[in-house]
């Protein structure tokens, strides 16, 4: 069986429109980022106000590097598993993710598995992209800071400060 998907037929203006009445609505949207045309269409089938995608996740998803950052440095802090969501196991401990950076356009990758590794690492010149692995035991920070500010506030906070840079 096979199903028939009907193309919103939507001019940019228009969703223009749609982004200013979202940012100006009283009610708290939710945006789902998207790293390809099928995530921002289950992102938008999903019902999402909105889809965003970054410049350096454009570029990772294609396989390029984002050519605009030669010297950042990106640090992968890796326990091995989504503590924040129960504990489940990511692939890290099965894939290597230098070979993946460096697929990705990284040109240095940069392993650490100790602090003093890492500190070693950040001290050397960072002239180009670098990609640094490191690795770190599960367990989380007892009673790590939460924030203290509600969604509402941020949005009026946000809206505010759209209305001061026009």
């Amino acid at each position: 069986m096979t199903q028939e998907y009907k193309m919103k037929t939507t001019t940019p203006a228009k969703k223009a429109t749609q982004l200013k009445r979202l940012i100006q609505s009283e009610e708290m949207g939710f945006l789902m980022e998207a790293h390809s045309g099928l995530s921002a269409r289950i992102a938008e089938e999903a019902g999402f106000a909105g889809i965003w995608a970054s410049g350096l996740s454009i570029s990772a998803s294609l396989g390029v590097r984002d050519n605009n950052e030669p010297n950042l440095i990106h640090i992968l802090l890796d326990n091995e598993m989504h503590e924040s969501t129960g504990g489940q196991s990511t692939v890290s401990h099965s894939v290597d993710l230098g070979a993946v950076a460096r697929g990705c356009g990284y040109p240095r990758v940069i392993r650490a598995g100790s602090l003093d590794q890492l500190a070693e690492a950040l001290g050397q010149s960072a002239e180009r992209l670098t990609f640094i692995h490191v690795k770190t035991r599960p367990g989380e920070v007892g009673n790590p800071p939460r924030p203290t500010v509600t969604p509402r506030h941020l949005a009026e906070r946000f809206r505010a400060w759209l209305r001061e840079v026009k």
